[in-house]
């Protein structure tokens, strides 16, 4: 594996901003105190001042994630909008499902507990054909599988809107999983 110049600088300086952040933090820590000490105040500005801009980039990087969500829920509107409306009947999708309870330990020494998980991994594979060509989608749906398919039986159907001009741009309403747990 071979690094490039640019690389290296991009991963020395995301640790240079890691340090300087848990510095930060350390510094705040300082001067906030604990046990038995009293906190200092220079300490606690100079940890906040020094923790500022990851706020700052923190916070700009939370609006620029809501723009790009808001940008796709346009998109997908358009798209269903102006795209073509393909017709899935659910009853015929095959589900190939692997279920199981995985153990997750808790915490440690005598506070440790032992807590089980289940684990659904639905896979779906759709062969949508579409004019000379087929559309192939891939999901992995966590559900329960039982619940799953009492999704697909009552729903029946649902819709694969495509782009005449792109094939690659699509979208396969199963907004009604969504939230139903």
């Amino acid at each position: 594996m071979k690094l490039n110049f640019k690389e290296i600088l991009s991963n020395i300086g995301y640790y240079i901003l890691a340090g300087i952040f848990f510095l930060g933090f350390f510094i705040l820590y300082a001067g906030v105190g604990g046990r038995n000490r009293d906190g200092n105040i220079t300490f606690i500005w100079i940890g906040l001042l020094v923790l500022l801009p990851f706020g700052i980039w923190f916070l700009i990087e939370k609006i620029k994630d809501k723009k790009i969500k808001k940008q796709l829920i346009l998109k997908r509107k358009e798209l269903i909008r102006t795209g073509e409306k393909i017709v899935i009947d659910l009853d015929n999708v095959e589900i190939k499902s692997n279920s199981w309870n995985q153990e997750f330990i808790i915490g440690a020494g005598e506070h440790q507990r032992i807590e089980h998980r289940d684990i659904n991994y639905n896979y779906i594979e759709l062969k949508i054909p579409y004019g000379r060509q087929k559309i192939k989608y891939n999901l992995h749906i966590d559900m329960e599988l039982t619940k799953l398919k009492m999704h697909f039986a009552i729903k029946e159907k649902t819709y694969l809107y495509v782009d005449p001009s792109d094939i690659n741009n699509n979208y396969l309403d199963l907004s009604f999983l969504e939230y139903n747990e």
